[in-house]
């Protein structure tokens, strides 16, 4: 009975060292607890006991090492370049076949190996080992080839302002079922007698005469909304190796769509689009000086514009200028005094003043020597009709048989100013409006 148990015991055992798989080791332990031993069978099935902890050991790091094994090559066949899909049209990741093998091609990549060679039993990724072999890293020639780039999640991109106009102007917000607005206004064109309020006038008349009468007239600014778009396609395998892509294309369209409001603010032509101020018919246009030199900005010019200003709207009123322009203000004067202020530290504003009113350059300024290279404008009196925010929407099946998402953007808006015509003033001779360019000079 002693040497059958122990024989089968040992089969066993040899069973388990060939890999004969979990059913053996099973029987091997039914072996192992064998009730009421004799002393010497006791001794043989201590050892017997012993030798099976250290194989069950011995299996459990093997099984550890096949899956760190699996998980490597599992990483790296996650970051195999791959093709762009046939008719991609997005942004899409950039194949790195001609890669220079001992160098990581992003940071993500950078980092899963770094993940991979932690896991234990692993092969650490022999790019995260490159020695030096030089004097120094800054030549290559001496071992800077071999120097790994880091890689930063921080985008580098030009620094651009926009939105400047649109935050001036007077926002009206749509109604939940509406698409249209009609505003009604006073229908006043000039300030003359039996012009005022669109045709009130008050008399001067004697005792028990008859009273005469007169009426104010209205007219109404109607806006309809339109819609403003944008659309971006990005494949899924640029949005998963690079995780702020998506905060990317948010941020770009969001930026984008600034830039267009104040476009359409500046230059919009009323046709499928908004009504700029350099469109309107309220719009007036100062003239140059006689004998003006081209592409030249004069002190006479500012401040014959500043005088087509309503007074009540200059303490809100701004000066928009392309930076072409900015080295003619400087050396404005009126007799010894100077007609334009620089930003100063102590205001801490970062904006120069051009008649006590704050100068801002703009992109959509037109060319010095140019009508719109310098305006004198308040845009509390251009109205933007809108419904709410930019609305954002993704999807994956627009372009699902490609492998990209599609990112769509809108919203839905209007804008004009609400100056039908520039105002006769009583007295005077030149018409006043919240929207003043200067003439060609060329």
């Amino acid at each position: 009975m002693k040497m059958g148990r122990l024989n089968a015991l040992h089969k066993r055992l040899e069973a388990i060292q060939k890999d004969e798989g979990p059913t053996a080791l099973k029987q091997a332990e039914e072996l192992a607890a064998i009730e009421d031993p004799s002393d010497e069978e006791a001794q043989d099935l201590t050892a017997a006991n012993l030798l099976l902890e250290e194989l069950k050991a011995e299996q459990d790091s093997v099984k550890a090492k096949i899956a760190a094994e699996k998980r490597r090559h599992e990483l790296a066949a996650a970051f195999e370049p791959v093709p762009p899909p046939a008719g991609a049209t997005g942004l899409q990741v950039i194949a790195t076949h001609d890669q220079d093998p001992t160098r990581f091609a992003s940071l993500g990549e950078q980092l899963m190996a770094v993940y991979a060679s932690s896991v234990p039993g692993a092969v650490a990724d022999p790019r995260l080992h490159a020695a030096a072999s030089g004097l120094q890293t800054s030549v290559g020639a001496d071992g800077g080839v071999l120097v790994q780039t880091e890689f930063a999640d921080e985008l580098f991109r030009h620094a651009h302002e926009t939105g400047l106009l649109a935050s001036r102007c007077r926002p009206i917000t749509a109604g939940a079922n509406a698409n249209r607005i009609k505003i009604p206004a006073v229908d006043e064109t000039s300030r003359a007698n039996g012009s005022r309020w669109g045709g009130v006038v008050v008399y001067m008349e004697g005792e028990a005469e008859q009273y005469t009468k007169s009426k104010p007239t209205f007219t109404k600014l109607e806006l309809s909304l339109g819609k403003m778009t944008g659309l971006a396609y990005a494949t899924d395998e640029m949005l998963e190796d690079h995780v702020a892509m998506e905060s990317i294309i948010n941020d770009a369209f969001a930026e984008e769509f600034g830039f267009k409001m104040d476009d359409q603010i500046f230059r919009g032509t009323g046709a499928g689009q908004w009504l700029g101020f350099m469109n309107a018919a309220a719009k007036v246009t100062v003239a140059k000086e006689g004998s003006q030199a081209a592409a030249t900005i004069v002190a006479n010019n500012v401040l014959k514009m500043f005088a087509r200003m309503p007074a009540r709207l200059r303490a809100n009123a701004v000066w928009l200028i392309n930076q072409d322009a900015e080295p003619q203000l400087p050396t404005m004067t009126i007799g010894d005094k100077p007609v334009y202020l620089p930003p100063t530290g102590l205001e801490g504003t970062g904006v120069g003043s051009l008649l006590g009113r704050p100068v801002i350059p703009v992109e959509h300024a037109e060319t010095l020597g140019t009508e719109g290279d310098i305006s004198f404008v308040n845009l509390g009196e251009y109205v933007i009709y809108e419904k709410g925010q930019m609305k954002t929407a993704t999807s994956i099946h627009v372009r699902f048989e490609f492998g990209e998402q599609a990112f769509r953007f809108t919203m839905r808006n209007d804008g004009k100013p609400r100056w039908k015509s520039a105002l006769t003033p009583y007295k005077g001779a030149g018409a006043l409006s919240p929207f003043v360019t200067l003439a060609v000079r060329s």
